[in-house]
This record gives C-alpha cells, sequence and structure tokens, in this order.
C-alpha cells in the first residue's frame, strides 16, 4: 500500500531514546539487517535478511514506510515535517493519473504559476507520475533554489492541460495558524507534527483572548510526524492520562502523558479527513477513546505504525518501523482509520463543528425562523414579525455570527421598520451566519435568525 498524502511524509516517526550510531568501518548494509533483525516490527524471518545482497533488496522485503535514505534525502525528509523545504510550495497525494494537489501555499512559486487545488500534476520535467511513488514524484519537484522545474497539470474543472516552467524558492510553510471564530471559538491548525509543535499548540492556546468558549483544532490534511509532537498535544488536556498503546517486538507498553504547563480551558472539537493520518490518528484516538474531544469529519488513513531513524555509517538513516500504535482503549488504528464522532460531507467539518458550538450559545435566545429576510453580496435587510417590539429593535445590538468564520463588522440603520444590516467586507456566495439580535439593556435576552448568502 502506498502512502497517499505527502504534506509531511506521512509518517509517525520517534527520536525517543534514538540510538546514536558512530562512523565505523562497519558496512552500512550488515548495520541495516542487523537494526532489522533487532528492532522491526512485527519481524521478518532472519534468513530474508541474511540473503539481502543490497539494501533496495531489504527494503523492499519490508513494509512501505521502511526505507533507506541518503544524507541528503533525510535532510529534505526532516525538511518537510519541520515545515522548512525548497519547491514550489504545495502539498499532494496519490492520484490515478498523477499526484493531486490538496494546497497551495501563499506567496509560493505554485501560486504565482497559477496552479490551483485539484489541480492533477501528470509530468514533472517530461517524466510521468503516474508510474513512480509519490516520495520519487515530490522529490523531482525539489532542487536548490533558483533552478527551474517544468510542471505538467491537468485541471479538470476545465479539462485541460497546462505546462508551466515554475523557479524553485524557499517555502516558509506556517506550522500553526490561528484565528478567533464568531462566539469566541479559538481556531487552531497544525499542518505538520514538527519537534516544536506540542510548543507552538501550547503558545496558540497562551495566546487566544480571554473568554474563549471553545476550541477548534484542524488536523486535516495532517500528515503526522514526531510522535514526541503528538505525546504533548494529547497531554495538554488535563483528562487525558495516556498517550497510546505502543506495540513492539519486546513487548506491549502504555504510554503516559506528560505534564504541560498549558492546557485546554474550554470544550474542544478535533476536524479530521482521509489524509489525516499517523501522529493525527495517534492524537484523534487519544481523545475520543478517553472522551476529551468531539472528533469531525471522516475516517482517517490508517497509517498506525512507527517508525526511528537509524544513522548508519555512511552518512545515510535508515527509517525502520518498530512498532504498532493504538488507542488507550486498544482501538486498532493500523489500516482501519479512525472514525469521527460526527461524519460530516468532504469541508463541511469546519461548519459542522463551529455551527454546533453556536448553536449550544443561542440557546438562551428565541429562534425566530419566520422572520423576513433578504440578503445580498454585503447587506441583509429583516422585516421583524409581530413578535418582536420594533421600539426595543430600533436600539438593540447586532451581530452577524459567520458559521465557519469571524463575526463581521456591521452598521445597523433602523428603516421603514426594517432592519438594514451592512457588512463593512463583502459576503460570499454561498456563506451562512447566524444574524443575532439583543437588547442593549438586557444583552442576555434577544432572538436570532439563520441567513445564508444566495
Amino acid at each position: 500500500m502506498k502512502c497517499k498524502t505527502f504534506v509531511a511524509a506521512l509518517a509517525a516517526f520517534t527520536l525517543w531514546g534514538q540510538t546514536q550510531v558512530q562512523a565505523s568501518a562497519t558496512p552500512a548494509l550488515t548495520e541495516m539487517k542487523q537494526y532489522v533483525n533487532e528492532y522491526y516490527y512485527p519481524g521478518i524471518d532472519a534468513s530474508k535478511v541474511k540473503k539481502s545482497t543490497s539494501m533496495k533488496q531489504l527494503s523492499d522485503q519490508l513494509d512501505p514506510y521502511s526505507l533507506y535514505m541518503t544524507a541528503d534525502e533525510f535532510s529534505s525528509f526532516y525538511n518537510e515535517v519541520e515545515s522548512k523545504l525548497v519547491g514550489i510550495g504545495i502539498s499532494v497525494s496519490e492520484h490515478a493519473k498523477g499526484i493531486e494537489i490538496l494546497q497551495v501555499f501563499n506567496n509560493s512559486p505554485a501560486k504565482k504559476a497559477g496552479i490551483k487545488t485539484n489541480d492533477i500534476i501528470t509530468k514533472v520535467n517530461g517524466q510521468s507520475t503516474s508510474n513512480v511513488s509519490l516520495e520519487e514524484a515530490t522529490q523531482q519537484l525539489k532542487g536548490k533554489k533558483g533552478t527551474t522545474v517544468q510542471v505538467t497539470f491537468y485541471r479538470p474543472s476545465t479539462g485541460k492541460t497546462y505546462t508551466k516552467t515554475i523557479k524553485r524558492a524557499v517555502v516558509n510553510i506556517p506550522n500553526v495558524e490561528t484565528a478567533v471564530l464568531s462566539g469566541r471559538i479559538g481556531y487552531i491548525r497544525l499542518n505538520s507534527f514538527a519537534s516544536d509543535s506540542g510548543e507552538e499548540v501550547a503558545r496558540a492556546i497562551q495566546d487566544m483572548p480571554d473568554n474563549i468558549k471553545g476550541y477548534i483544532f484542524d488536523l486535516r490534511d495532517n500528515g503526522g510526524g514526531d510522535v514526541s509532537a503528538a505525546e504533548n498535544i494529547v497531554s495538554l488536556s488535563k483528562e487525558n492520562k495516556v498517550v497510546c498503546l505502543l506495540k513492539m517486538k519486546s513487548g506491549t507498553y502504555y504510554v503516559s502523558t506528560n505534564k504541560q504547563k498549558v492546557h485546554w480551558d474550554a470544550p474542544l472539537a478535533i476536524l479530521v479527513n482521509k489524509n489525516s493520518a499517523s501522529a493525527s490518528e495517534m492524537t484523534a484516538a487519544a481523545y475520543k477513546d478517553q472522551h476529551t474531544a468531539k472528533i469531525y469529519g471522516q475516517k482517517t488513513y490508517g497509517k498506525g505504525v512507527m517508525q526511528q531513524m537509524f544513522e548508519l555509517s555512511d552518512g545515510g538513516f535508515l527509517k525502520l518501523t518498530i512498532a504498532e500504535f493504538r488507542g488507550p482503549q486498544n482501538t486498532v488504528i493500523h489500516k482501519k482509520g479512525i472514525a469521527p464522532t460526527v461524519q460530516t460531507t468532504v469541508n463541511k467539518e469546519l461548519y459542522t463543528s463551529h455551527k454546533a458550538y453556536l448553536v449550544k450559545q443561542l440557546k438562551r435566545y428565541t429562534k425566530e425562523p419566520n422572520i423576513k429576510q433578504s440578503a445580498s453580496k454585503q447587506t441583509v435587510t429583516i422585516k421583524p414579525n409581530k413578535d418582536m417590539d420594533w421600539k426595543t429593535l430600533k436600539k438593540a445590538r447586532v451581530a452577524l455570527m459567520q458559521i465557519g468564520g469571524q463575526t463581521r463588522s456591521v452598521t445597523v440603520k433602523a428603516l421603514d421598520k426594517k432592519l438594514v444590516v451592512q457588512s463593512k467586507t463583502a459576503l460570499p456566495k454561498g456563506t451562512s451566519y447566524y444574524l443575532r439580535v439583543t437588547s442593549k439593556k438586557q444583552p442576555s435576552k434577544g432572538t436570532y435568525t439563520y441567513v445564508t448568502i444566495k
């Protein structure tokens, strides 16, 4: 089975107790064989290892996540996990026709070249991407800063194929992105489990404004990375006691959470999709099994094995599967994935989780489904019904709360017994809002209605 996404190497790897191998006269292949015999999980016939005459031959007998990397390949792998790379600035997944683009990073060479999400790269420098591994294809896109690469891609929306020559550059990928959504819901997105991701997420929680009512932690399209980062992130919940159940050649162990100075201080929702893999799945399973977060989205990728890096005497590295990890309740992840608590349609994970928070907040107000309303690109006009006191309404406070977004800054006018709510920024077609109307004197009382921009 091939890796389906290569956002951050789609790997859970660990440096826990990493064996330090000193340079010696021992051939690297001999060292590799020793590590495979001693640590490879779930194990391999020693005679097959002994008969292997090359690193490739030995790697081919292991699982898809175990392989030999040269020093340059390891540097590239590590930089991707740490969100530091030279390339064109995209994240991709496997596709029958080549490699599909999941994300185009802002200010990247790909963005400037007009490449879009869902485009399918069919050739790199004239070579087909449909008959090589995802790692090989993405390796061709990388290179030295300032060099060029020719990319041929198919755009499903137009049915056309395009070819662009793109200059490679250093791409700075923001690993943690934050926002405060309407209803004072803190949003934190993690793109990769880098070595310092636990500290970054903790800092993001600390930097949120006071009185946050809930958190949405976004792990969609996060292919995993450093397991120690997942351990720290699971430990951000005081109620979590276990990170995972670890099955190794030497036995089965529970990995306990560690002490953290910062914790989630409000209810938590976690977003996942089919590309959430490895350390993302370890995190989601830990929260789900211990009932400390609600998981929204679709079933995750299903990579529940962990790799360790072994440095070899030739300067290369062996990335070797050393364990299977499961959820704290012995929930199998590998080849099965994590089923969400709340199944959503694709790309509706944020909308659904945020809406649940807002609905809970609005329960104390009166829902007015029959308010006559009209909505344009920038204006929402409502005509009060008989149940509403117009005199009070003229002096009301109005909040236009985007579902899956932020509260809009608006101006409000009372005109001909209608309330005209005008946003200072455009309201995109298809976006939805709760329009909340409360009394200035009694802010705990009021009404609300649902608005969609058509």
